[in-house]
């Protein structure tokens, strides 16, 4: 390789290294204007979390609070279909996943 062909490869390299300069100094314009963004999402993220309502998990204690008052209003009965509507022929029978549901239907009893 003659002394011309490694000066110009020289200079092809200089010409690269400051173009992948200028690519570095877009990408950390670009970095500097997104965090301003991403600074803002984050404060509107954290305002919706705050605006929702934590759903509290069921529990056999809950249900079995509600459907006591009702079976003390006079609805056995009813109480009695809703847990064998449930798979069970008493409360704890009944899989903690239907809590939620079986909560919702007793809580309507008597409102109908």
């Amino acid at each position: 390789m003659t002394n011309n062909q490694k000066y110009n490869l020289f200079l092809d390299a200089v010409r690269i290294i400051r173009s992948l300069a200028d690519v570095f100094e877009a990408i950390a314009d670009t970095y500097k204007d997104a965090t301003v963004v991403e600074a803002d999402a984050k404060v509107i993220d954290a305002q919706e979390v705050k605006a929702l309502p934590v759903e509290k998990e069921v529990t056999l204690e809950d249900v079995r609070a509600v459907l006591g008052q009702k079976i003390q209003a006079g609805m056995t009965a009813e109480v009695r279909e809703l847990i064998t509507k449930y798979g069970g022929t008493k409360l704890s029978d009944i899989d903690s996943a239907q809590y939620k549901a079986l909560l919702a239907e007793a809580e309507v009893l008597g409102n109908e």
